[in-house]
């Protein structure tokens, strides 16, 4: 079936090398659309792209409006996603973007696979559907994609937040081995608590002052100032009488 390319739903791809895009354009100009792209439902009733980026960008470059489209079920999706996960890692390991883009598609993937349970356990006449729990499958999506990734839930959890919240250059660090998942999101967590943490005040008295016997205080107001890239706390302190 042929769909509006508008109509599709292309998401961050997850290995940015697409190859020589007029050429492949050149030769599906002389002989057609051998492959349609793959495409899977959303929960929300939406096409999201699972394969055939490159097929996309070529048909936009021979103008098209329209392309074939092969809608895939979520076991299906699934199946073909767990192909190229396999087939990619085989010519090079993952980095932290790759792993939670192919995270985030497999969390697609399992929502689908959810409401398809709920919807097919649904009773004559009911007019709700069952509970997710009640479809035989419980736990967390989280866990579920974190075990078909091969990785543990924990480490999944941090290199969702590192992908999220850390700057380029210290991904790419742990890319090349340079620094630890578990040691990069403690610290990326230590610097986010200290954005939102009132800094601390400590009162000390001050002795042997002949002006005046009342014993007086001096406030200090200590703020912690994680380094992230170089994984030190350096103390500022600020003084007032």
């Amino acid at each position: 079936m042929k769909t509006q390319i508008s109509d599709i739903l292309i998401g961050e791809r997850i290995r940015k090398d697409s190859g020589d895009i007029n050429l492949f354009a050149e030769d599906i100009r002389q002989n057609g659309l051998i492959n349609p792209v793959s495409v899977m439902r959303t929960k929300d009733g939406d096409l999201k792209l699972l394969a055939g980026f490159r097929r996309i960008k070529a048909a936009e470059l021979l103008g098209w409006n329209e392309i074939d489209i092969n809608v895939l079920s979520p076991a299906d999706a699934e199946a073909a996603l767990m192909v190229e996960i396999s087939e990619n890692e085989q010519r090079k390991p993952f980095t932290i973007k790759e792993i939670d883009g192919y995270g985030k598609l497999l969390e697609d993937i399992e929502r689908a696979k959810a409401k398809e349970r709920m919807l097919s356990g649904k009773k004559d006449g009911a007019s709700d559907p069952v509970p997710e729990r009640a479809q035989g499958q419980g736990g967390r999506t989280r866990d579920i994609v974190a075990a078909k990734l091969g990785i543990g839930k924990t480490n999944y959890d941090c290199i969702k937040y590192i992908a999220e919240h850390a700057p380029s250059e210290i991904i790419d660090a742990i890319d090349r081995g340079e620094r630890s998942i578990r040691g990069t999101f403690e610290e990326l967590r230590t610097a986010e608590k200290a954005k939102t943490t009132k800094p601390t005040k400590q009162e000390i008295p001050l002795h042997n002052q002949p002006i005046n016997p009342k014993t007086e205080t001096l406030t200090l107001k200590t703020e912690t100032a994680p380094d992230i890239t170089q994984g030190r706390h350096h103390q500022q302190f600020r003084a007032s009488a």
